[in-house]
């Protein structure tokens, strides 16, 4: 299986509300080789944060 790399540290950013006018959002961020790992735990918040 080949390993998925992309630039490093991997972060995934979502915007998640507005408090008092500024931006709130909520990022995953994962070490060297975990790249499918923090891919899949950004999918999976997306999901949930979705429904």
């Amino acid at each position: 299986m080949r390993k998925l790399m992309l630039a490093h540290p991997l972060r995934i950013s979502f915007p998640w509300c507005i408090i008092d006018g500024a931006p709130v959002g909520l990022s995953v961020i994962g070490a060297r080789g975990t790249d499918a790992r923090v891919i899949a735990a950004a999918q999976n918040r997306h999901d949930a944060l979705s429904s």
